[in-house]
Order: C-alpha cells, then structure tokens, then sequence
C-alpha cells in the first residue's frame, strides 16, 4: 500500500488474542419431535484485528484494543409429521469495543462502539414438506433476517458510520429425484429486498455490496 495512498499508513497488524466461553442446554421433547436448543457466549479480545481506510480510501489492516461479544442464541425444530419439519432460530449478539480505539485521521472510536460486521439481530426459519407423490416432490421455504450494523470503525469515529444489514431474505425450493437426475426449481430472494451486506467510502462516492435481486431458475445436477 505505500506509495499508492498519499497518506502514511500503519506498517501492519499483529495476531489477536480472544478467549471464548460457551454453555448451552439441548433438550428432546414429545418423543424426539422437537429439539430445543439453547446457547450463551462471551468472547473477550485483545488486539483485535480491524480493518480502516485512509482519507482517500485505502484499506489497510490495524490492530484495536480489547473488544468483546455476548450473546445467546436459541434454535427449535419441529418435525410436526413424516411429511413436514418446520424450524426456527435468532440469536442476540453485543458485539463492541470495551476501551476507546484512535484512529489515525479520523479520531476516536468510544468505547462501546459497535464492531463492524456485526449485528445485534439475526433470525432465520425454514418449512420444509415432503410430497408423496411421483419423483418425492420437497418442498421448501426460508425466511432470514439480519438487523442493522456498521460496515467501518472510520466512519463510525466520525459519527456518520456507513450501516449494512437490515433486510429480510425469503427463498423458495422445488426439489424433484429423477432417479440419477435431480431438477430443483427456485425462487431467491422473492420480495426484492435491497439488502446491503457492505457500504464504504470509495473515490466516486459510497460504495455499497448488494444482496442478488429477484432470481428465478431452474437447476439440474445428475450423477452416475
């Protein structure tokens, strides 16, 4: 990177160090026809590693202070019969730096400022119906959804941070066995969402990663 940006950038980063605590409970209900599970996490970082830009918007790599994220995660499946298996699961994640964080050109990153790529939010569920009738039609629909976050500590230091996130996801599937030939009809992302799974500054303007539009199609695989 030296010679290409016109501003000095950081040499490099080190390793981080993180240590991270687990505990969950699984529990079989009704006969083994739902599954429960439950999990909370705590993970404590020591240099974590981050990435930053430069004001004209060259990345490079930096090691931060101490960072920490929490969170519980709970998941249940339910097979309701032979034919239909319905599942769900969200998770809360507190993802943050637990100590103020300088940025060099863009200024200070507070304490208890959110860490990029994270979201507090996340939540998915999938139905699933297995037909029967000719080449063991199945049928299913998935629904996910993650809540706003920060994409960059750059931003975020000078309190007009870049957010992704904040979109829901709905995906259909048609799945038919023709024996060595499987032909799988689909339906991705069905309410075109505009979801922004990475926005940062570039040159011309803000640069944003796009979740793929409205996508319909048919897919055949076979195999000897």
């Amino acid at each position: 990177m030296p010679g290409l940006s016109t501003y000095d950038i950081p040499s490099g980063s080190t390793s981080d160090e993180l240590i991270n605590y687990e505990a969950g409970v699984r529990s079989n209900l009704f006969g083994n026809s739902v599954l429960l599970d439950a999990t909370l996490f705590y993970v404590d970082w020591s240099d974590i590693q981050l990435r930053l830009q430069t004001p004209d918007f060259f990345n490079y790599a930096a090691n931060g202070g101490k960072a920490k994220s929490q969170g519980v995660e709970v998941a249940a499946t339910w097979h309701a019969t032979d034919k239909l298996d319905l599942s769900t699961s969200i998770t809360y994640t507190d993802a943050q730096l637990t100590e103020d964080m300088f940025i060099l050109y863009y200024g200070t990153a507070k304490s208890g400022t959110q860490l990029p790529g994270s979201s507090k939010w996340s939540a998915s569920s999938s139905l699933t119906y297995r037909f029967s009738a000719p080449y063991s039609p199945v049928f299913s629909l998935t629904h996910s959804y993650l809540s706003r976050g920060i994409s960059d500590l750059s931003s975020a230091a000078l309190g007009a941070p870049n957010y992704q996130g904040d979109y829901n996801l709905i995906n259909a599937r048609l799945k038919l066995d023709m024996g060595e030939t499987t032909v799988s009809v689909y339906a991705d992302n069905i309410a075109d969402e505009r979801g922004v799974t990475r926005q940062v500054g570039e040159v011309n303007g803000t640069g944003q990663g796009i979740i793929r539009p409205r996508t319909y199609g048919v897919r055949l695989s076979w195999g000897m």
